[in-house]
């Protein structure tokens, strides 16, 4: 009988979850930058429609990607934070990087992505917010 009586609280707690993990998927699609979570293993979990736009992936398609498989670019060899060798570190980088879209073509990005760290210290995940610069950079080389 008591489990019935706490049923009430259980639907309602549940409601206001699911209320505040829409409104935060909202906020994160309106954003004007691009948004990507990655897990403590570097798969995408999250990935904004701007970000869907920027790299002509949905976030079905991106979920469970690792960033390197959705970037496509050299320096995912090299100046990645994420790489699967290392596991995440904790970060905190500004950079620039030609990624390579679904498609095929090129484009300039400028990112910053930064580890997710919790109450414990431990390194839960990270995100990347990023936007494509390639018209800026063309006005400014033109």
């Amino acid at each position: 009988m008591g489990t019935l009586k706490n049923e009430p609280q259980k639907k309602d707690r549940q409601f206001k979850v699911d209320i505040h993990n829409k409104s935060l998927g909202a906020i994160l699609n309106n954003l004007s930058d691009a948004f990507m979570i990655m897990d403590a293993k570097g798969r995408i979990e999250f990935l904004n429609s701007v970000g869907e736009e920027i790299t002509g992936y949905t976030s079905a398609e991106a979920r469970g990607m690792k960033c390197h498989e959705l970037f496509k670019s050299s320096a995912c060899n090299t100046e990645c934070s994420f790489r699967a060798d290392i596991g995440i570190k904790k970060i905190s980088n500004k950079r620039e990087l030609t990624i390579t879209r679904k498609d095929g073509t090129p484009l300039l990005i400028k990112g910053t992505a930064s580890t997710i760290i919790d109450t414990d210290g431990v390194i839960t995940g990270a995100v990347e917010v990023f936007k494509d610069i390639s018209k800026i950079k063309r006005l400014e080389d033109g």
